[in-house]
């Protein structure tokens, strides 16, 4: 649309046949990395939490 042409089925399946191949890996693994840094700061948290948890030992 925006250079006002128009391309053919095949054209765009193989435009976006592309994208999925080349393209569509950088997503994934962004994807992958920003749930792991989302796990990561559960884990954290969750561990701060059981150690504000723990009972004081006396000697």
């Amino acid at each position: 649309n925006e250079r006002d042409e128009e391309i053919s089925e095949f054209a765009a399946e193989n435009v976006l046949e592309f994208i999925k191949e080349h393209i569509g890996p950088h997503f994934y693994n962004q994807a992958i990395k920003d749930a792991e840094d989302i796990m990561n700061q559960v884990m954290l948290s969750a561990e701060e939490n059981l150690h504000a948890l723990k009972k004081p030992i006396e000697k």
